[in-house]
């Protein structure tokens, strides 16, 4: 008896009824393993490629038994699925190739401690880092989204892409939009990361419990507590809280702590101070062009308070 011969056609076609007998399953997986993919070298590894192929082959099955895809059968020829079937493995097998050959880099931009910088990300989306800032992000970044990793402050106008959501990650926080623009303070040394929306919208979420989660508003800020996780969202305190991208110095609602320390590190001085003094103090202000000396009079006026210099130290002192 001379052997049976199979053509994708039928093999398909048998194998989509639920038909097929074991002897042509087995001629539909020798069809398989004679696709030239050296060794499973394609797929990164032979035990990739067997959960590749293993979850092919239960994803088939599980749509043979369903009503749509006999829809689908009945819109499309065999030949048509069995060329999307064979387009979805090879792509497989491609992808894998170029994960094992071109591994996902990561990419970073600082600032430095003297000057605000700018980045323009792969996909146009705009940010200004401000000093003493760093964004990162991955080579696969704009295929299934937009993620980047920000420590400090920086302003994002991100390019709208209803597709892949631009996702920035800090401390603990996720804030999640598709095209907006808003500011992210998220200071290592510091325990409150602040959000604050400028146009759109956004999603802020605890990256450990996705149910803590707010959405903002324009004119909206949202402050996480880094040690209790709880998020407040309130009206933002100042004006234009991205104004220190055209180099102004801004305090939007901040623990008057918080605002020494970074008035010291933009002027590199050199501040002593007792924080438990400050613990309910905060600070809302916007300076364009002043001296430290002014600014840092400004917000310990405000909360009757004053400063004395000292062997080149400034101490805070009570009035």
């Amino acid at each position: 008896m001379r052997p049976k011969k199979y053509t994708l056609k039928n093999l398909f076609n048998r194998m989509a009824k639920g038909v097929a007998t074991k002897e042509e399953k087995q001629t539909a997986q020798q069809w398989y393993s004679r696709l030239d993919l050296t060794g499973g070298e394609a797929f990164g590894s032979a035990e990739e490629e067997l959960r590749i192929q293993e979850r092919m082959r239960l994803n088939l099955h599980a749509h043979v038994h369903q009503n749509k895809i006999l829809k689908l059968y009945r819109s499309l020829s065999v030949q048509k699925i069995a060329a999307v079937l064979s387009f979805a493995l090879l792509t497989l097998a491609i992808g894998g190739y170029l994960l094992k050959n071109h591994p996902i880099q990561q990419y970073q931009v600082a600032s430095g401690n003297q000057h605000i910088r700018a980045v323009t990300l792969p996909d146009g989306t705009r940010v200004m880092l401000n000093m003493g800032s760093s964004i990162s992000w991955k080579s696969n970044y704009n295929t299934l989204n937009r993620a980047v990793h920000l420590v400090g402050e920086a302003y994002f106008d991100v390019k709208k892409d209803k597709q892949r959501p631009f996702i920035v990650s800090s401390a603990n926080i996720n804030t999640i939009v598709l095209g907006t623009a808003f500011t992210v303070e998220a200071y290592p040394t510091e325990n409150h990361l602040n959000v604050s929306l400028i146009r759109g919208k956004v999603k802020i979420e605890d990256q450990d419990n996705q149910d803590n989660k707010v959405f903002l508003l324009p004119g909206n800020m949202a402050s996480y507590d880094t040690g209790t996780g709880k998020i407040e969202v309130r009206a933002t305190a100042v004006e234009a809280p991205d104004a220190w991208t055209h180099g102004a110095l801004v305090f939007n609602d901040i623990p008057l702590a918080t605002a020494i320390e970074r008035l010291s590190t933009k002027y590199h001085l050199n501040i002593q101070f007792d924080k438990t003094e400050m613990e309910k103090k905060k600070v809302t202000a916007s300076f364009h062009v002043v001296s430290w000396q002014e600014a840092l009079h400004s917000i310990l006026f405000a909360n009757n308070m004053t400063y004395i210099i000292k062997d080149n130290t400034i101490h805070i002192i009570n009035n």
